[in-house]
């Protein structure tokens, strides 16, 4: 069995968690204001994009470590958030994602800052690096999909997902292969996962408890 996992679109997870990003050879940047967050090079936009599309990152690619300049608002986060374009994972989660193949991808821990930008906070913190594609989607046998605008530098038609029920989304048996959790390139930013971490993080005794929003995928002959 195969899980579509939706999320990542879940807006209060990136309700602006009161963190302001240090990446490697860039300055800290600015604290967000009325909404409005820090201007960022293109190399880092490109490595949030290439995250997203499941490909294999390296440590620099992400951010080198965060200050917290809102304490209230960073108290609020649950333990899966997005800082500055990336997923973040709590001790927590962690401990249950180790336990699962997680092929080229894995958890890249990083130091988060008091204001100070010295002090560390005690907890520990991870992104979440998907690191793997799989190829699996069949849109023309889903239900709720809609294709997106093509992407001329790729070469390839993404789809917006949007199950109401099991079955919608069907995939081909070689889904159920490999690592546990993985990225479709043509369902970008949207997790796929096997039933076994699917499972495990649905049932984790972790609060407060997270939607994680999961519809069971169709497996489809190729």
């Amino acid at each position: 069995m195969v899980w579509f996992c939706n999320v990542t679109s879940d807006q209060q997870l990136g309700d602006r968690p009161g963190l302001r990003a240090k990446f490697y050879g860039e300055p800290w940047e600015q604290p967000y204001e009325r909404y409005i967050g820090p201007t960022r090079p293109k190399k880092i936009i490109t490595s949030m994009n290439n995250c997203i599309e499941g490909e294999v990152l390296n440590r620099e690619d992400f951010p080198e470590s965060f200050a917290v300049y809102d304490e209230s608002r960073f108290k609020k986060m649950k333990s899966l958030f997005w800082a500055a374009g990336f997923l973040v994972v709590k001790q927590d989660l962690a401990d249950i994602f180790s336990l699962f193949d997680m092929g080229a991808g894995g958890l890249v821990q990083f130091p988060i800052y008091r204001a100070d930008e010295k002090i560390l906070y005690p907890s520990s913190y991870y992104f979440l690096h998907f690191g793997n594609q799989k190829n699996t989607f069949v849109p023309e046998q889903s239900q709720k999909v809609f294709p997106s605008y093509f992407n001329k530098e790729r070469n390839l038609q993404p789809w917006d997902v949007y199950p109401e029920a099991d079955g919608d989304v069907a995939v081909t048996e070689k889904a159920e292969e490999g690592p546990d959790i993985w990225i479709e390139p043509t369902v970008p930013g949207k997790l796929f996962m096997s039933d076994g971490l699917a499972v495990a993080l649905r049932d984790a005794k972790i609060k407060p408890k997270i939607d994680w929003r999961l519809t069971k995928c169709r497996i489809v002959d190729e």
